[in-house]
């Protein structure tokens, strides 16, 4: 067991199909299951001095480390992202699916956070990171893609999809995704999604076979 958390709220008992509060989820494992990259929406990592933890339970991206095996008391929280909600009625900031390369030093996931400076619409957007062991370095927005629909309630649409699953190379340098967008192209949003390889070394995209019409 490597979390154990008060959940966020009480279970609803006698329900069919049984409660669940999915408060740590969609975890993934380096080959060398030293380094597990996943989800939560609780303060793992509480604030300490000029560092803030998880205070508004919005999801994000931790990693734990282990040293010595899974004997009880090992497990070592690292928090990745630091976000809060910036978007009219859009609901908590998203962290979702990361994927780790073999070695757990690199990490894909998606984000509708402006993590680097250029996600300003809350559209939900592909990045790539470093992991340092205490943190994210070198983070970079790989699919930059703008909402086209108006009006905040269509703020945060999903064009890019990054669903669970490995999603990121061994060696950390090719990543999956789907997306409305024409990644490859002008970016232009098209009516169906289609399959997309990203080349982390020299930051382009490859469509993978047709799109649907």
């Amino acid at each position: 067991q490597v979390t154990n958390t008060t959940p966020s709220r009480p279970i609803i008992v006698n329900r069919n199909p049984p409660d669940a509060v999915d408060d740590n989820r969609e975890a993934t494992i380096s080959d060398d299951g030293n380094t597990i990259a996943f989800i939560s929406t609780r303060d793992l990592v509480p604030t300490s001095g000029s560092v803030i933890g998880n205070p508004d339970f919005n999801p994000e991206l931790f990693f734990a480390r282990t040293s010595g095996g899974w004997a009880p008391g090992t497990n070592t929280f690292a928090q990745g992202t630091r976000t809060q909600d910036t978007i009219p009625g859009v609901a908590n900031t998203l962290q979702q699916n990361p994927s780790l390369s073999a070695n757990g030093n690199t990490v894909a996931f998606l984000s509708r956070a402006n993590l680097a400076a250029a996600n300003d619409d809350g559209n939900a957007e592909v990045y790539v990171a470093d992991f340092t062991g205490t943190g994210l370095a070198n983070i970079r927005q790989i699919t930059k893609t703008r909402n086209e629909a108006s009006g905040a309630e269509n703020a945060g649409l999903t064009l890019n999809l990054f669903t669970s699953g490995r999603r990121l190379s061994r060696d950390g340098n090719f990543i999956s995704l789907e997306s409305l967008a024409d990644l490859s192209g002008d970016n232009s949003i098209q009516l169906n999604t289609t399959v997309f390889i990203y080349n982390v070394s020299n930051s382009s995209f490859k469509q993978v076979g047709p799109r649907a019409t």
